[in-house]
């Protein structure tokens, strides 16, 4: 795996830790055009389709912070699941759909300090699911993104208004396969 952003990561008994910097973040603001991409990334190449899963756990002490998925094409187009502290405060599933601005979305509160998420990909759909004990999934998402075939694939931490955080993903992975049925995330 490799790394780029602001930030470090390790894997300590079987979980990997991304420690992200102070104000980083993907983004592309949609009501001003402002562009961040700078967060601590830890991804492989993955051509085609794809399904990658974490548990995701961490303290969401800033507005903003977040544990997250990401499928990454380039600067301004790219798919996103996060378990993030929201505009209210309250700590969702947020999803972010990025096709020159980006779409932001959040989505169901989350009332426990961590969850499993889903990111896949079937095609040009782009799925999230999330579970709340890593055995009973639901959808938050369902978006068609026509991007690269080729993407950068992996796991993110990102604190945009904090002065960072740190994020442990266990029981994660990147398969490349295919679902069968994007809805149910099987």
């Amino acid at each position: 795996m490799k790394i780029k952003g602001r930030g470090k990561y390790q894997i300590v008994d079987n979980k990997l830790i991304i420690t992200s910097d102070a104000k980083t973040d993907y983004f592309v603001n949609p009501i001003d055009g402002f562009t961040i991409n700078n967060a601590a990334f830890v991804y492989k190449s993955i051509k085609g389709d794809f399904v990658s899963k974490a548990k995701i756990e961490l303290k969401h002490k800033s507005l903003f912070d977040a544990g997250v998925l990401l499928a990454f094409q380039d600067e301004t187009h790219w798919a996103k699941a996060c378990f993030e502290k929201n505009d209210d405060g309250d700590i969702c599933i947020c999803t972010v759909m990025t096709n020159e601005l980006s779409d932001d979305c959040s989505g169901p509160i989350i009332k426990q300090d961590h969850v499993w998420l889903q990111l896949s990909r079937t095609d040009n759909i782009f799925a999230v699911h999330y579970s709340l004990d890593g055995e009973i999934w639901h959808m938050t998402r369902l978006a068609n993104l026509n991007l690269d075939e080729e993407l950068e694939v992996g796991f993110e931490s990102q604190s945009p208004t904090g002065q960072g955080t740190i994020v442990k993903f266990s029981d994660y992975s990147i398969e490349d396969r295919t679902l069968e049925n994007p809805r149910s995330g099987k």
